[in-house]
């Protein structure tokens, strides 16, 4: 479980030309800057969810880039176009805006 880790250093390459490195400073950076929702609050999980998978895009992107201009083959690239906000939603997502939605009936019942 994540709940316990604490990461205070993230050691990253200064002025890298290496792309891959590139994307993991971007994809950090990215991350740190994410707002998270209040322990025990619902209502903005999903969102969190969708932010966090959609950066995690930007990153597959980035190195499906590096993949595609180095491969000797032609490849399809859209496997590499959203894969983490496309396995989120309707999953993830739903199942957080349900527990938003029964919480609410719960607090109009009581």
């Amino acid at each position: 479980m994540l709940s316990g880790l604490r990461a205070n250093t993230i050691t990253l390459t200064p002025d890298s030309d290496n792309p891959y490195e590139l994307a993991r400073r971007t994809l950090l950076r990215a991350l740190a800057a994410v707002t998270v929702p209040r322990a025990g609050n619902l209502d903005h999980v999903a969102d969190h969810i969708r932010e966090v998978a959609s950066i995690c895009d930007g990153w597959i992107g980035s190195i499906g880039h590096q993949v595609s201009d180095l491969a000797a083959v032609p490849l399809d690239y859209r496997v590499f176009d959203g894969p983490f906000s496309e396995i989120v939603e309707g999953n993830a997502t739903y199942v957080a805006e349900c527990a938003v939605a029964a919480a609410s009936v719960e607090r109009r019942v009581a």
